[in-house]
């Protein structure tokens, strides 16, 4: 029987940051809310993280960082965006950014001046923090069965 989070209210939101509630055990195994989790937490807010994230962004520039290490910084950044920001919040945002791309899209279908690729890379770095809130195996598992329906599709046009 799966138990509800102490933080859960009546229509199902989280207390804290009003979003649904994603009540999860802990890496210690332990239950937690897994929404308030990830706001409190401060990850590459510290005088270290921040020393490091300098440091990756020299690196960077310099064309001395990795692939390992590039993602290791976007990570940082992206937790740490849903931290200071908020889950909601953050929510918010990836609605106004989709709603910009497809304001640009139209752009261009309709022949005008558009910033389709800055609004494609907004989208991209709002979907990556929200992968950090929801459950990226079910965001796996959605892509890989997604992917399979649309070469399913390709493959046979008359189905």
């Amino acid at each position: 029987m799966e138990k509800d989070c102490d933080n859960k209210r009546e229509d199902g939101r989280c207390k804290f940051t009003n979003s649904i509630c994603r009540f999860a055990k802990g890496k210690d195994g332990n239950e937690e809310c897994g929404n308030y989790e990830v706001p409190k937490s401060k990850v590459g807010e510290s005088k270290l993280g921040r020393d490091l994230g300098e440091k990756i962004v020299k690196a960077m520039k310099e064309g001395f960082a990795d692939k390992r290490l590039q993602d290791a910084y976007r990570t940082m950044i992206y937790k740490r965006a849903i931290s200071y920001y908020g889950i909601q919040h953050q929510e918010e945002k990836a609605i106004e950014e989709c709603s910009e791309l497809i304001q640009a899209l139209v752009k261009d279908i309709h022949g005008k001046e558009h910033n389709v690729e800055e609004e494609i890379a907004d989208v991209e770095i709002v979907l990556e923090q929200l992968k950090y809130v929801f459950d990226v195996k079910k965001i796996d598992e959605f892509k890989r069965k997604k992917l399979d329906k649309l070469e399913s599709m390709m493959n046979n046009p008359t189905d």
